[in-house]
């Protein structure tokens, strides 16, 4: 009698190459190119919906999850790949089922990833110009990028202004950065497997 084994070690599979690495397709084209048809698309599915595109600010969150999606899954599988097979192994046999091992060992080992990724998508969409100024037109719904755009084309240019407006929208992204810095460095020396 043979029985199958319960852990199935990770292999290179082409397909799973090729999806991973089609995904990254969508970085090649400039974001320029792509906001014409985005618009397009989003208006028509709207106005069959019945919502407006212009100043719907879950319309513009949208846009920066597919904006930033591409390149996240690409890092977090990437990272995925480093974490030990031995690691999940361990756990299979002491154990844990798969759900398990990716509750208790897998996600604890990625935290570093995971909160790389999360400061990443963060600064592209804190700091994201085009896609906002295209999606919101009230003065009141704009964001950081655009406020401090408005401020210098003002006619009486004030520099003082979009200076400090500047270092504000850059600390939050540093004092974000400050808060997790512990999730990285604790992540970074969770895990190890002995030679």
């Amino acid at each position: 009698m043979t029985s199958r084994p319960r852990f199935r070690p990770r292999e290179k599979i082409l397909t799973k190459e090729l999806l991973l690495n089609s995904i990254l397709i969508v970085y090649l084209f400039p974001g320029i190119l792509l906001i014409i048809p985005l618009f397009a698309m989003l208006a028509r599915i709207g106005a069959q919906l019945g919502f407006e595109v212009q100043d719907n600010l879950p319309i513009l969150i949208v846009t920066y999850l597919a904006q930033t999606l591409p390149v996240a899954l690409y890092m977090l599988a990437n990272y995925f790949r480093t974490i030990p097979s031995e690691i999940e192994q361990a756990g299979l046999i002491d154990g844990c089922g798969r759900l398990g091992v990716i509750w208790r060992i897998t996600l604890p080992l990625s935290i570093p990833a995971l909160v790389s990724v999360a400061i990443y998508t963060f600064m592209i969409a804190w700091n994201e110009f085009l896609y906002a100024l295209v999606f919101l037109n009230s003065r009141d719904m704009f964001t950081m990028p655009i406020q401090i755009n408005t401020i210098f084309n003002d006619p009486s240019p004030r520099p003082h202004v979009v200076m400090a407006a500047s270092t504000i929208i850059t600390l939050l992204v540093v004092i974000l950065f400050l808060a997790l810095e512990r999730f990285l460095e604790e992540g970074l020396a969770a895990g190890g497997v002995k030679g």
